[in-house]
């Protein structure tokens, strides 16, 4: 998946999840198994991969921008080699 640029004004659009699809239920479910309370856990890439991090990324961007008026976040990651292109 090509992940859209800025929209007008600068927005991003809302990534496509398409849950009425099979892929859509899929990315449904995996997200439900990955997202806890405190945290997001999946094997990469079987549980998680590019674009369900993406829309990860995108919402909670959208949120800490509503919630804390703020559009600046810090994201870290450990040493797996899969963790910079996350």
């Amino acid at each position: 998946m090509s992940h859209p640029g800025p929209g007008p004004s600068g927005t991003d659009p809302a990534p496509q999840i398409l849950p009425d699809s099979e892929l859509g239920r899929a990315r449904t479910a995996a997200l439900d198994a990955a997202v806890g309370a405190y945290d997001i856990r999946g094997r990469i890439p079987d549980q998680l991969d590019e674009d369900i991090l993406f829309a990860l990324g995108w919402a909670t961007a959208r949120a800490m921008a509503e919630i804390h008026s703020t559009t600046e976040v810090v994201i870290g990651h450990d040493m797996r080699p899969s963790s910079p292109g996350f």
